[in-house]
């Protein structure tokens, strides 16, 4: 039985090895009537996987190309935002350079020391602690004023309500290097704000933002490669994201997209960019422009600041102190 069932699996195989050489030597007219029929009957199906592997290929292509036009635009929109923000530093940069050729005086020959200005501007850099350094100087019942707010040993000290001394971002440096009320806090070369309380080792800033918040703004443009200087303004802090900015006559041109710099400080001293005008209106009857600015630096304020410190050229009190003694 063994043996029969095994010759009964190879009979198959052996009948059809039979007709493979039956029809190779055969001739071409015996065998081309059961070829074609044979073609015939294979005829779809070869159809169908030939159609069923062109359009396996034609998706595999379309999808391939989806994934690269994909990755193309995803590397296009990344190059496009990181050319935008170096766009925005070299705007600022060069409005900051040319308001410092702008407001630089024509001089002839070496400069003597009497014609050196009497206030000098230089940038000090702080810290900006954060909730954990606060709480920590909490804990050692440490103050942020001192001599330079005119406290005294043993003067009361009273709990104080919400405000912005309870918001404002405190800053590691104080009177110890010089800082005063009012002077300015820039990151980079934008403003962020400026001081209101100065201790001996820290400092209260008030963002710009912020209610209450006043200064005296230049408005400029660019045109070409000068920066033309326009009208003083006043900019008050709103508590929402974009300052307003007053006391411009309408006669006076006024676009979004100008620069608005600091005036106070001084052009020729280390200027800094409060921000761009949005959005500038006029209604009839108003004498002054309606204008709304958004700050150069946004709500996150960074690790560190620099602090535009004013103070009096030694080089002008050196030259005071020997014409007095002469």
């Amino acid at each position: 039985m063994t043996s029969v069932s095994r010759h009964a699996r190879w009979l198959p195989l052996a009948s059809a090895l039979i007709a493979a050489v039956a029809l190779m030597l055969l001739p071409e007219r015996a065998t081309a009537p059961l070829k074609r029929a044979t073609a015939s009957i294979l005829a779809p199906g070869q159809k169908l996987a030939v159609g069923a592997r062109q359009w396996a290929a034609r998706r595999t292509e379309l999808f391939q190309s989806h994934l690269a036009s994909a990755e193309e635009q995803l590397a296009q929109a990344e190059e496009i935002a990181e050319l935008r923000r170096r766009n925005s530093e070299l705007e600022t940069a060069l409005a900051i350079s040319l308001a410092h050729e702008h407001s630089l005086p024509a001089t002839f020959g070496e400069t003597r020391v009497s014609d050196a200005p009497l206030v000098r501007a230089d940038l000090v850099r702080a810290r900006v602690l954060g909730p954990q350094a606060r709480s920590f100087l909490a804990s050692l019942q440490l103050l942020d004023a001192g001599s330079g707010q005119r406290l005294q040993p043993g003067a009361p000290v009273f709990a104080a309500g919400p405000g912005i001394a309870e918001a404002a971002p405190i800053l590691d440096q104080g009177s110890n290097v010089g800082l005063n009320v009012d002077d300015l806090a820039l990151a980079g070369r934008s403003i962020a704000g400026k001081l209101v309380d100065v201790g001996t080792q820290t400092a209260t800033m008030q963002r710009l933002t912020e209610p209450g918040y006043r200064d005296l703004v230049l408005l400029a443009r660019t045109t070409g490669d000068r920066l033309r200087i326009g009208p003083k303004g006043v900019l008050e802090g709103t508590g929402e994201k974009l300052c307003r900015i007053s006391m411009i006559e309408i006669t006076e041109p006024v676009s979004p997209g100008d620069l608005v710099l600091a005036a106070a400080a001084g052009a020729g001293d280390l200027p800094g960019v409060y921000g761009r005008i949005t959005r500038a209106e006029r209604q009839p009857g108003d004498a002054h422009w309606r204008i709304w600015m958004a700050p150069a630096v946004g709500a996150e304020l960074p690790g560190k600041v620099d602090i535009l410190r004013l103070r009096l050229n030694p080089e002008r009190v050196a030259d005071a102190s020997q014409r007095a003694a002469s």
